[in-house]
């Protein structure tokens, strides 16, 4: 199968995974009929060519989607070592990676298994500020740390690094893809709303709603979380599956 860049370059604005601060797992969050279309193109494609990178990369994705056992982030961290042992200069895999162990985590705090959480948890972080520091300048490494900081759980979110790199962003807003600028004057206020800061939080939900008066992140409450559309989750894909399945 053949990498489609242009949609990998779509996909550091949409994000790797999209987080949800429901519960105690950051996960994506989609329909039942969407996620039954997307298992099955993706699992049927990762059964026919399981050695290709972009089906692991693709097979990965769907590990750490809908509520992720520990098993399933396990799996998922598998696939994206494989693949980054295939594609080590991949930034954006190794995003994943960092997503995928920061979830792990997570979930190991629930057990109270605090020595793997503080492992997994430590090399997440470790493997996503490397993947921001190895490329300051992209917007969409940025915006997917953004993404998991702003609305990750209490227990695991980092909002200062969050908020730096939002306002980044927003600096930068110029180069930013279209309804990208929303979306992160949203994150924004989430983030510093979960920091502690309502104020700031309420009056930057503020600026939003004067900017995107009819945006419908205009009318969303900082309890809320944006979810993933079924357009962004196939833009993850590394090939459209129409191409080789």
């Amino acid at each position: 199968m053949r990498t489609n860049y242009r949609k990998l370059l779509h996909l550091s604005y949409v994000v790797l995974v999209l987080c949800s601060c429901c519960g105690d797992t950051a996960t994506i969050k989609v329909t039942d009929a969407e996620m039954a279309c997307f298992r099955e193109a993706v699992m049927r494609d990762y059964s026919n060519h399981p050695g290709e990178p972009d089906s692991m990369f693709n097979y990965a994705v769907l590990k750490m989607i809908d509520s992720p056992s520990a098993s399933d982030l396990r799996e998922a961290i598998m696939c994206f070592d494989e693949y980054l042992r295939k594609n080590p200069g991949d930034l954006y895999a190794q995003m994943g990676k960092g997503y995928a162990s920061v979830m792990l985590a997570n979930l190991y705090l629930v057990l109270k298994n605090y020595f793997k959480a503080a492992e997994h948890s430590k090399l997440g972080f470790y493997l996503m500020d490397e993947a921001v520091e190895q490329e300051p300048d992209n917007l969409s490494l940025r915006f997917m740390r953004a993404r998991f900081d702003a609305q990750a759980p209490r227990k695991v979110g980092r909002y200062v690094v969050a908020i730096k790199d939002l306002k980044y962003l927003l600096d930068n807003k110029d180069r930013l893809t279209e309804g990208i600028d929303q979306i992160c004057m949203f994150l924004l206020a989430k983030a510093l709303f979960l920091s502690g800061d309502e104020e700031k939080a309420r009056r930057q939900l503020g600026d939003l709603r004067i900017a995107y008066p009819h945006d419908p992140m205009s009318s969303m409450s900082l309890e809320q979380e944006i979810l993933i559309s079924e357009i962004e989750l196939r833009s993850m894909l590394r090939s459209p599956w129409s191409e080789g399945n």
